[in-house]
């Protein structure tokens, strides 16, 4: 009765290890979409147009990650930009930053 008990065990365990290999992979591609769009969202400065295209290429199930990403990454990115010719009108975090330490001096 004990080696039973014990082949269970071994298969409760196994099936817990392919749920989280499972969810893993799952976390993992979405993970690289955020990315994705994040790295768009960084080069174009662009965080509307961002978020459209990460709608139009990976349906609307996770928009709300996708604006999280776009928010942080374009308050993060700055006045930088892919595009040299791009005039870039809000102030964002560095540039936040950028004018206060100009004010303390």
């Amino acid at each position: 009765m004990a080696w039973i008990t014990k082949w269970q065990a071994l298969g409760q365990y196994l099936r817990a290890f392919a749920k989280w290999v499972l969810l893993g992979g799952l976390m993992g591609v979405l993970g690289g979409l955020l990315g994705l769009v994040g790295l768009f969202c960084c080069v174009t400065n662009s965080p509307f147009a961002s978020i459209v295209l990460s709608v139009e290429l990976f349906g609307s199930g996770n928009i709300h990650l996708f604006a999280l990403v776009c928010v942080i990454c374009f308050v993060l990115s700055g006045k930088t930009s892919l595009y040299f010719s791009q005039i870039i009108q809000f102030s964002t975090a560095s540039t936040m930053l950028d004018e206060e330490t100009e004010k303390d001096s």
